[in-house]
């Protein structure tokens, strides 16, 4: 399994805090954002990492090739995509490029560092589940479309943004290849590639992160970040300590 990250967004909120800079690459408790994340990925088994970057693509390139050079236990690829392909074209073209049999994919701009073990446990003893998205439950889901899960467990399908509580999706995914084998085109993989799957029958698992989430696409939560990021950077070292993810009730 590879690891698929989008770093491609233009990150226009954050211009005036971050000017000429990709989100994931601002700053955040000593380090770029980005390195938190991918520490998480790494802790969570994945030790060969995909960036799928665009907007200043050349900074990105910069960063993986210092970072490589800095953490030898983990292999990091940039794919450039031809234009900004959105987060599902974006993971689309990057598995075209690193064939593999199954992903993780997530964003480069936001987390909840949580153990991953039970989900990579449903996938591998289910052969008829197609994949695993990690929700979030919120007080508050008005910024974000939020999810319908049935009884079962399983995605039924993305509610537009609404006022009140419900699971968000927390950007964070376990798909196998034969869902990514689609024309790399500008696309939302909540909006086309979920609708889509869904439609043609897949059968995708929900479970859910008691922890913490952060999203660094505003200045107000990019204030948040490095309270964050100190808040969780133990279990970070100690991947025991991160809290794994479960069924959603």
């Amino acid at each position: 399994m590879s690891a698929i990250i989008l770093v491609g967004g233009e990150g226009r909120r954050l211009s005036a805090v971050a000017p000429g800079k990709p989100k994931p690459l601002v700053e955040v408790a000593g380090q770029p954002f980005l390195h938190w994340v991918t520490r998480w990925a790494e802790a969570q088994g994945e030790h060969h990492i995909v960036l799928a970057a665009c907007h200043m693509a050349d900074q990105v390139q910069a960063w993986a090739a210092a970072e490589g050079k800095a953490r030898p236990t983990c292999e990091f690829s940039v794919t450039l995509e031809p234009s900004l392909l959105g987060t599902g074209g974006g993971i689309v073209y990057a598995a075209s490029r690193h064939p593999d049999d199954h992903y993780l994919c997530l964003n480069g701009d936001s987390a909840t560092f949580v153990s991953l073990k039970p989900a990579q446990d449903w996938l591998r003893s289910d052969p008829s589940l197609d994949g695993v998205i990690i929700a979030k439950e919120l007080d508050d889901a008005s910024r974000f479309g939020s999810l319908d899960i049935g009884p079962d467990g399983l995605l039924k399908g993305f509610r537009e943004k609404q006022p009140g509580a419900g699971w968000i999706n927390a950007g964070i995914y376990l798909l196998r290849a034969p869902l990514l084998a689609m024309e790399p085109k500008a696309m939302s993989i909540e909006f086309d590639c979920f609708p889509r799957w869904l439609a043609d029958g897949a059968r995708i698992g929900v479970l859910a992160a008691k922890a913490d989430f952060l999203d660094i696409g505003t200045p107000e939560t990019l204030a948040k970040a490095t309270a964050f990021i100190e808040a969780n950077r133990a279990s970070l070292g100690d991947p025991a300590k991160l809290v794994p993810v479960q069924h959603c009730v």
